[in-house]
Formats: C-alpha cells, structure tokens, sequence
C-alpha cells in the first residue's frame, strides 16, 4: 500500500524515472537535456520574429476598434479646424471687403490688443490646463472664445494691408498647407522623431525675435524682419507636419484621441501663424 499523498486535481503527476535507470529526466536536477518548449525553429534562429510592439499581440477585432478610434479622432480633428477656419474667414470677410468696416479697424486698434489678450490666455489655458480640454463643454467653450479672438486679431492685421496682399497670403497658405498636410500623411518618414531638434531651433528662434524686438526700439532693420518672417513660417511648416503625423498617429509620438481639442488647436496655430507670416512678407512687413 502506498503511503504518498493524491495528487490533487488540475495538477499532472510528476514523472519518475524508470525503475532501474540512473539518467536523470529531462529538466530535473542534474539532467544535462534541456527541456523542449516547442519554440519553433524560425524564432530560434530570428528572435526578430518574435512581435516587438503589444499591440501586434491582440486579437484582430481589438486592432480595428483601435484603427476605427483613431479614424474618428482624426476625422473629429479635421472637422472642428476646418469650422474654425470658415468662422475667422467670415469674420475677416468685411473687413477686407467693406470700406466703412476697413476704416474702423484700422482706427480702433484697441480691438487687436484687446483680442490678442483673449487669445494669449485661452491659448496658454488650454495648453496648460488638460482637464479644461478634456472636460465638455467647457473645452469647445474655450476653443469657440479662442477662435473668437483669432478673427479678431486677424480682422484688424488684413484690414490694414491691401486686399489683393490679404488673398495672395490666403492663397499660398491653402495650397502649401495643403501640400504639408498631404505629405506628411502619406509618407513613411517620421517627421515626430525630430521633435526635440524642432523643439530647439523654435526657443532659438524665439530668442532671436525678442532680441529683434529689442532693437527696433532703438534702430529699425526692415531686412532682418522680412527674414525672421520667413524662419517663423519655415519653422511653422515643420510644425505643421509633424502635428500632422501625430494626430494620425503611428508614429514614433501621437497625441491620445481623448485630446481632441487640443490636437485642433495644434493644428489651427499652425496654418494662423503661417498665415501672418506670409501675409507680414507680401506686405514688406509694414
């Protein structure tokens, strides 16, 4: 009779070696036989084989609800800059168009100052404070008062240069913009991993404006405007690509589609600045 206890269920009863025999079993102690985990030979010889990334792991269903999440988000982006975009044009429209509307623009400049205020601290709010981009409808609130001062500012800037300077800037920042837009979606280079040299020549440039700022106080260089004018869009069209490639996502960074308002801003502060600065360089930054 044996006296060993039952082996429990669920659980395999260990393997003894055969009566007799002095060779260990593979994997016990003293074996010199590995044990057989049923690797397959082609990931012995390549681990590359093996998926680098988790998501390559999950089951196809849950890869498309992410691909089906992303493809909103994207769309939803798209959709809310484009609102913004018709909503400063038609606040601009009179004031290029209408002469009676141009010359109080121009003689009430207190309009931009004070738009430019609203715009600064909605844009750092919204920038700072992710729960207010998070949070309905407190975020399409603050994006619908930072569109608001957008236009304002814009209104009283095209109302002081001549109409045609105001439609040849529009004109050139829809077709470059688009061109951006389109390149950077189609792609396979990753612009977003340059982000931090981006990041860089954008505070140097920064600095460099501040200095130039500094000096027209005391000596104004029509020619160093003009350039700095050009740096800012050229800088400003890496922006745009790179916020491009990270709102579609699948890139080295990507910004979460719970930040939808926040990707729109991103993109919406691209083509505004592009904008002013092309419309500062057809006007001879006067």
């Amino acid at each position: 009779m044996s006296l060993e206890p039952p082996v429990p269920a669920g659980f395999l009863e260990p393997q003894t070696a055969p009566t007799g025999s002095k060779e260990p079993l593979p994997g016990s102690i003293g074996s010199k036989e590995p044990i057989d985990y049923n690797v397959p030979d082609d990931a012995r010889q390549n681990p590359e084989s093996f998926p680098k990334d988790i998501e390559q792991q999950l089951p196809p269903q849950f890869a498309f609800d992410s691909a089906s999440v992303r493809a909103a988000f994207v769309r939803k982006v798209f959709a809310l800059v484009t609102l913004m975009i018709l909503i400063v044009i038609a606040m601009v429209t009179p004031a290029v168009t209408m002469h009676e509307v141009r010359l109080y623009m121009m003689n009430n400049t207190g309009i931009y100052f004070l738009a430019f205020i609203v715009f600064t601290i909605t844009y750092f709010i919204m920038i700072c404070c992710t729960r207010v981009t998070r949070t309905f409808p407190c975020n399409l609130l603050m994006l619908g008062v930072f569109t608001l001062a957008s236009g304002g500012t814009l209104m009283v800037l095209c109302a002081s240069v001549p109409p045609h300077t105001v439609l040849l800037a529009l004109s050139t920042t829809a077709v470059s913009c688009i061109a951006i837009i389109g390149f950077a979606s189609q792609t396979k280079y990753d612009i977003t991993s340059h982000l931090f040299l981006i990041f860089t020549a954008t505070f140097a440039v920064f600095i460099f404006g501040i200095t130039l700022m500094i000096m027209s106080f005391f000596i104004y260089m029509k020619f160093l405007h003009i350039v700095f004018s050009a740096i800012v869009c050229v800088l400003f069209m890496f922006w745009l690509a790179i916020d491009t490639q990270m709102i579609i996502g699948g890139r080295r960074y990507e910004i979460s589609p719970e930040d939808y308002i926040f990707a729109a801003l991103m993109l919406f502060i691209d083509l505004y600045e592009i904008f002013i600065t092309l419309l500062r360089i057809f006007n001879g930054d006067r």
